[in-house]
């Protein structure tokens, strides 16, 4: 046998992504929204942020699907208020702001798929190591 025996967890993570396994920042506050937004949609962001930094899902890696999120349910909102929109138009739109809220983890569906980020930072005491297992 060459090297030394592997252990459970490698033998379990061969062949996982490691990009998943990167610590990343997760957000405390959240950020500006971007320019261009119109009134409605940085309620959305903002509202939408606030939610994710109370569930613990807010990363820097978030800040993308939000913008799409933001966009889609503004789109949404402007198909629905439409009177000559199509239903096939209206339905296409609604799908796609399900999507949306699916990849940000908005959804009771995604909550039970979704894994909580690693934070970066260190965690300082037993008690907040054994809170961090649980939550994870």
């Amino acid at each position: 046998m060459k090297g030394r025996p592997k252990t459970w967890d490698q033998k379990r993570r061969k062949g996982a992504n490691p990009a998943t396994a990167v610590p990343v920042t997760i957000l405390t506050k959240a950020p500006k929204c971007p320019k261009g937004f119109s009134v409605e949609m940085r309620a959305t962001w903002k509202q939408t942020a606030e939610d994710l930094i109370v569930m613990g899902c807010f990363t820097t890696q978030s800040l993308i699907p939000l913008e799409s999120y933001c966009y889609s349910i503004a789109n949404m909102r402007k198909t629905m208020r439409d009177k000559k929109a199509k239903t096939t138009t209206k339905t296409a739109a609604v799908k796609e702001c399900r999507i949306a809220a699916e990849t940000l983890g908005l959804t009771p569906a995604a909550h039970s798929k979704m894994r909580r980020p690693v934070s970066a930072a260190s965690i300082d005491s037993a008690d907040d190591q054994l809170f961090a297992e649980i939550v994870n």
